[in-house]
């Protein structure tokens, strides 16, 4: 009876989620237009609109139409699935969280361990990116026990890599290595090439933070071959990106330019808006260390545009930060007065959204 009763409470939640949420996305319309159960997972299921390049709130809307179907429906099996997707792609991790939970109880009355171990690392990677490491921490180790336990081999270097990044935030730059290093025995193992090219662009950037510039250099040349052999990988913009944060580490200012500009080059004509941001983020960091003020102000001013319409508010309050010293540097006090004000309500903003 408790879980029909949180399933209950979840259908509610589901009802009002679905009113909240709006766009323009023409897929939008059919997904909502579909009255017929049958048909509607015939869509759902084909991955017709489930895909990398959709938006993440039509995949949202669509796992909150197919919640609701499968309540119509009777359909545990299909609400569980619902909700993995849900926890997945919930803007609003605290729906996010309830949403995993549901899955994960779910699972366990359908006694199914794959799922129990999804439901684990979502709710893993909610809390990561609620800031709460500890927790989202035990929840990746929970589920890499259980996907060594049942023998799941294809999902373990998941587990692996989330754990690592925990690692990551806690600053614990050996674990996360170590954990890499699993990961990528394993992706190599299964000849997931792609995989194991991103491992080795992420160890680019973990061995230069641990000052290991010869192992960050070896997984560069690594992931160069597999890229070479594999250039539908798609990765060729991470690898400079990392080449020059490694750069920069080293203190070879003129190759970390290099490998920032060749990064944006790749992503001229992409639609990874975030990403070109986040590199003009480094040139204008990189400028400012050279004193180079106006190339820094420029593209401070270029990646806050980006960040403003894409409201990264910890983006923007760097961005700002970062302008106000540069001007009062250059004695403008009143431009370094309106970048610092702009600073301050962005860390009101910040403070308001921790609490």
């Amino acid at each position: 009876m408790k879980v029909v009763g949180q399933i209950f409470i979840l259908c509610i939640l589901v009802f009002l989620t679905t009113t909240t949420l709006a766009s323009n996305d023409s897929l939008l319309n059919v997904i909502q237009d579909i009255k017929d159960p049958k048909a509607f997972f015939n869509l759902y299921e084909d991955d017709l609109y489930f895909n990398s390049k959709t938006e993440k709130i039509v995949k949202e809307k669509g796992a909150l139409k197919a919640a609701e179907m499968s309540r119509v429906l009777n359909d545990t099996l299909r609400l569980r699935d619902a909700f993995l997707d849900l926890s997945a792609f919930s803007e609003n991790l605290d729906y996010a969280l309830i949403y995993a939970d549901s899955s994960l109880r779910l699972s366990m009355l359908l006694n199914d361990s794959l799922s129990i171990a999804k439901s684990y690392n979502n709710i893993g990677n909610t809390y990561r990116k609620k800031g709460n490491f500890s927790d989202a921490l035990q929840y990746h180790l929970r589920a890499l026990e259980l996907r060594e336990r049942i023998g799941d081999s294809v999902l373990m270097p998941s587990s692996l890599l989330n754990i690592g990044v925990v690692y990551y935030y806690f600053k614990e730059y050996d674990k996360t290595a170590e954990h890499y290093y699993r990961a990528l025995e394993m992706s190599e193992k299964l000849k997931n090439s792609r995989l194991q090219i991103i491992i080795l662009i992420n160890l680019i950037e973990i061995h230069a933070l641990e000052n290991k510039f010869d192992k960050s250099t070896e997984a560069a040349s690594r992931a160069k071959e597999l890229l070479a052999e594999h250039p539908q990988a798609d990765q060729h913009h991470r690898l400079y990106l990392n080449l020059g944060e490694m750069n920069e580490m080293k203190q070879d200012l003129v190759l970390a330019e290099y490998n920032y500009l060749k990064c944006l080059e790749l992503l001229e004509n992409s639609q990874n808006t975030i990403r070109i941001a986040i590199v003009f983020e480094h040139l204008a960091s990189l400028y400012e260390s050279q004193e180079k003020y106006s190339r820094a102000i420029e593209y401070f001013e270029k990646s806050e545009s980006i960040f403003l319409k894409m409201n990264y508010s910890k983006n923007l309050f760097n961005c700002y930060n970062h302008l106000e010293n540069i001007y009062l540097k250059l004695k403008r006090y009143q431009k370094a007065h309106h970048y610092g004000n702009l600073k301050f309500k962005i860390n009101d903003t910040l403070h308001i959204s921790s609490n």
